[in-house]
């Protein structure tokens, strides 16, 4: 619980603040008086205080210079309250040790930003409990974002996991890349954005906002606590049989979804697939190449995009569309990848991989676990058929099929 002491001699302005500041797990306390706030606050410590700088009796210079002389920055962050016009009253609340200030009348969103980062800051310095993982950095600030920590980088950009000052949520903060923020790279950035923000499922990274800051593009998602499929590949795990169906059926779920959206992902593949550890939930992410239906297979470069390893045959030749049946191959390589700990179509020369996608000639799944099930082999093996019209029609049917062995 974050305690805050507010003072101001205008009752007005102390309710406004205490309104615009108000959260859960926070003690605000108003004080109409100085000299009752610094005796509560000398004799028992707060987390923030913010004071008015003009104020009859005590004025706010000299309650910063009493808190000051038993508290550090550190220990008490103090935020200033003036007028418009006092920036040398401002000026010297600094040299007594302030921390930051708002001029009224102020804006709502800039005031909990405010807080929120000093709330933050001063959480950050505290001793952490074992096993607690909150970040000890910060990278850096855009927008009312505070960056914690890289979690994840590609072509376009790069994801973060980041603080929002205003929501005082943690999030999945995907930034453009500056030095390629060019007009259709840009557009196809917006175009991610557009997608996910008209998606709402269990087993899809959920969309916040969209935000621009100068020429900074960046979107807000759903943080998901937990590792992708590669990285659990990485540590030496495999999926079990029932682990595997567990899987799929979700996964399928979300490709159902999508398809129910006229939505190819055409990304699919284990790093893509984040596992939240705190739900059980499989999750869907970067849909920074997902298209509507019979829409064109290559990007607006005329470059095919993707991973070759996970490709399904029709990206590779262009003899058919792309459809949903696509991503279904896709999936069926990335469980494969899962179970065998290595890639369906393995060569170390891209040009070869291509080739054999081409063909849809993995290398058998059972010369790598032959403790699988005859049924949940077939089922792998329908997935990744060369012809779409072979592999499993719809996700909805592929659901089926997995019910039908689940144990």
């Amino acid at each position: 619980m974050a305690r805050i002491a507010v003072i101001d001699d205008n009752e007005s302005m102390l309710k406004l603040l205490e309104l615009t500041i108000k959260a859960p797990e926070r003690d605000i306390v108003l004080y109409r008086h100085p000299e009752e706030a610094l005796l509560d606050i000398l004799k028992e410590p707060f987390d923030l205080v913010m004071t008015d700088l003009s104020m009859p009796r005590i004025t706010g210079h000299e309650v910063i210079k009493s808190l000051r002389a038993k508290y550090s920055k550190e220990e008490l962050p103090i935020i200033v309250i003036s007028a418009v016009g006092l920036e040398e009253a401002i000026i010297k609340a600094f040299d007594l040790g302030a921390d930051d200030y708002i001029v009224k009348p102020f804006k709502k969103g800039e005031v909990r930003s405010k807080v929120n980062l000093m709330l933050f800051k001063k959480d950050e310095g505290r001793p952490r409990a074992d096993g607690d993982s909150e970040e000890h950095s910060i990278l850096g600030k855009i927008g009312h974002f505070l960056l914690l920590e890289l979690i994840g980088e590609g072509g376009m950009g790069a994801v973060y996991k980041a603080k929002d000052l205003e929501s005082g949520r943690t999030v999945a903060l995907k930034v453009l890349t500056e030095h390629i923020a060019r007009d259709d790279r840009i557009r196809r950035f917006l175009r991610e954005a557009a997608i996910l923000k008209e998606v709402d499922h269990p087993n899809i990274t959920r969309f916040y906002e969209i935000h621009r800051d100068n020429d900074r593009y960046f979107f807000s998602m759903e943080f998901v606590d937990g590792k992708d499929l590669e990285d659990f590949v990485d540590a030496g795990k495999r999926f079990t049989e029932a682990q595997a169906i567990d899987f799929l059926i979700q996964a399928a779920s979300a490709l159902d979804y999508l398809q129910g959206k006229n939505m190819v992902h055409r990304d699919i593949k284990p790093s893509n697939f984040l596992f939240d550890e705190g739900t059980g939930n499989f999750k869907l992410t970067d849909f920074g190449l997902t298209i509507r239906e019979h829409d064109e297979r290559f990007t607006e470069d005329g470059i095919l995009m993707g991973t070759l390893e996970y490709f399904a045959p029709e990206q590779i030749t262009g003899e058919l569309s792309v459809d949903i049946r696509s991503d279904i191959f896709s999936l069926g390589s990335t469980v494969y990848f899962v179970l065998a700990g290595t890639y369906a179509f393995n060569d170390p020369e891209d040009r070869k991989v291509l080739h054999l996608v081409a063909r849809a000639k993995p290398t058998p799944l059972e010369d790598h676990r032959s403790d699988l099930s005859k049924e949940f082999h077939a089922i792998i093996k329908k997935m990744m058929m060369r012809k779409p019209a072979d592999r499993f029609a719809s996700p909805a049917e592929l659901i089926k099929a997995l019910e039908k062995i689940k144990k």
